[in-house]
């Protein structure tokens, strides 16, 4: 699986010698990608940082690694994106109820101040 991440990192980092190709995965050995790169690919950053890991349980199995967000095909995004906007939703809904309750409660308590004066 290491050998995985070091080739993910050499397929889309493109190299204009061979001494930055050397620096580099000496660099990811360390546990560093370059920042290009994470910003370019932050998805694909996170597995190579997890495939390249020093302690090989932190390791993904290819399993895994094919059940990751980096082999979604289309219909399992689209899956994803509908659950988590449905998810906000209920948590949008929530949140106004709660609003409501705190808005109500603020009223009461304006009327019992001016009950007391």
């Amino acid at each position: 699986m290491y050998s995985i991440g070091v080739l993910a990192l050499e397929l889309f980092q493109p190299f204009g010698t061979e001494m930055e190709r050397v620096r580099t995965l000496g660099d990811l050995r360390e546990g560093k990608i370059p920042d290009s790169f994470c910003h370019r690919w932050p998805v694909l950053t996170k597995y190579i940082m997890k495939l390249t890991s020093r302690d090989p349980s932190l390791r993904p199995s290819a399993n895994q690694l094919l059940g990751s967000e980096m082999f979604y095909n289309k219909d399992m995004l689209i899956h994803g994106l509908k659950k988590r906007v449905e998810e906000q939703e209920e948590e949008i809904m929530q949140l106004r109820m709660q609003i409501s309750r705190l808005q109500n409660s603020k009223v009461t308590v304006s009327f019992t101040e001016l009950d007391k004066t």
